[in-house]
C-alpha cells in the first residue's frame, strides 16, 4: 500500500459557525461574464479578514464524520469550497455563502444566466485563486499517499474537469465515496476506483440522511473494514460483502405536518438531543414518523433555535 498519511476530501457545508457578516454572492453577481463573476468574488474574499480556521467555521454531520476520519488516520483534511476552491482544514479563511447546492445564495441562477455548469464556475474560480486552490495540487504535494475523496453529487460537478484530467498513476491512489447518482456525474476513468456504497448502509451502525452519506460510507471503509489500507481490488470486493449482508432499510409510512406543527415537535424535543440536527431529524423521521424533506427540516431547524433563548449563536 502507500507509504504516507491519506489525505482526505470532503465538501464544505451550508451551515457555518460564525457571527461574523458574510460574504454573499448577491454583492457581487453582477458582471458580464461568469470570469466577471468570479473576479469580484475573489476581490471581495481577498478583502475580508480571514478569521476563521476552515475546520472550525464549517459544521455539520457530514464535516464531523470527515474529520473523525482525519483524526483517527492522522491524515490530512482538506475540503472542496464552492467558494475558496480546495482549502486546508487548518487554512484560516473568511466567512462566506455560497454553495453549489440548491438553496439560497446558490450558484444555480448566476450559472444558468451565462448558460454555464458548475465545472465551469470551478475552472474560473480557481483562475482567480490560484493552482494551490485545485485538486491537482493535492496530488502535487504529496507524491505517495492516498487520497479519499468523499462529496455529493451537486460537489462533483465543480471538479468533474478536473478529475477527468488525472493521470492514471493519480487514479491508482484515489478512492472515492458517493452516493449512487454521485458515481453517474464521475468521468469513466475514475469510475473504478469509487467504493460500491448503495442505500444499504442506512441499516448498518452508521445511518444518516442523504447530505452525509459519502462521509458516512468513508467512515464505514476506514472503521470497520480498514479499506485505507488495501489495495483497490480488495477493498471494493469487501465493500460489496459488506453491502450485501446489509439489506435495504424499509420506510415506514410518514405523516405530513405543516412548518408550524414540525417546529413545534422540535421545541418539545430540544433538550433531549440538546438540539443536535441530525439527532433531531431522525427523531422526526423514525420516532414521530413525519415526512420533512431535508432541506425543508434544515430551515425549520435554524428558525426554532433563532427563536430559542440561548441558542442563537
Amino acid at each position: 500500500m502507500l507509504a504516507q498519511s491519506p489525505i482526505v476530501l470532503t465538501s464544505c457545508t451550508g451551515r457555518k459557525r460564525a457571527g461574523s457578516q458574510a460574504i454573499s454572492l448577491a454583492a457581487v453577481s453582477s458582471g458580464r461574464t461568469l470570469a466577471g463573476v468570479a473576479r469580484r468574488w475573489f476581490e471581495a474574499v481577498r478583502s475580508t479578514a480571514p478569521n476563521h480556521r476552515a475546520d472550525e467555521l464549517y459544521v455539520g454531520r457530514s464535516f464531523s464524520e470527515a474529520r473523525r476520519v482525519s483524526n483517527a488516520l492522522g491524515a490530512g483534511l482538506r475540503i472542496v469550497s464552492a467558494g475558496l476552491g480546495i482549502v486546508s482544514a487548518d487554512e484560516r479563511i473568511p466567512n462566506y455563502d455560497l454553495t453549489v447546492a440548491s438553496g439560497r445564495n446558490s450558484l444555480a441562477p448566476v450559472l444558468a444566466s451565462f448558460d454555464a455548469n458548475a465545472s465551469d464556475w470551478w475552472s474560473a474560480l480557481t483562475l482567480q485563486f490560484g493552482p494551490r486552490r485545485t485538486l491537482q495540487s493535492v496530488f502535487c504535494d504529496t507524491d505517495d499517499c492516498l487520497v479519499m475523496l468523499a462529496l455529493p453529487g451537486s460537489y462533483l460537478n465543480l471538479i468533474g474537469k478536473e478529475l477527468a484530467a488525472l493521470t492514471p498513476q493519480q487514479i491508482t491512489r484515489l478512492r472515492i465515496f458517493t452516493s449512487l447518482h454521485g458515481r453517474t456525474i464521475l468521468p469513466p476513468a475514475v469510475q473504478h476506483v469509487v467504493m460500491p456504497y448503495d442505500e444499504r448502509l442506512e441499516t448498518s451502525r452508521l445511518p444518516g440522511t442523504r447530505t452525509d452519506f459519502p462521509q458516512r460510507a468513508m467512515r464505514h471503509f476506514v472503521e470497520d473494514l480498514s479499506g485505507h489500507e488495501l489495495d483497490i481490488g480488495i477493498a471494493a470486493e469487501l465493500v460489496a460483502q459488506s453491502m450485501h449482508r446489509l439489506s435495504k432499510r424499509t420506510v415506514p409510512p410518514r405523516t405530513r405536518m405543516n412548518d408550524d406543527e414540525i417546529a413545534a415537535l422540535l421545541r418539545d424535543n430540544w433538550g433531549r438531543f440538546q438540539g443536535a440536527s441530525t439527532q433531531l431529524l431522525r427523531y422526526l423521521r423514525d420516532e414521530a414518523l413525519v415526512a420533512c424533506e431535508q432541506r425543508r427540516f434544515q430551515g425549520i431547524w435554524s428558525q426554532v433555535k433563532n427563536d430559542l433563548p440561548g441558542e442563537r449563536q
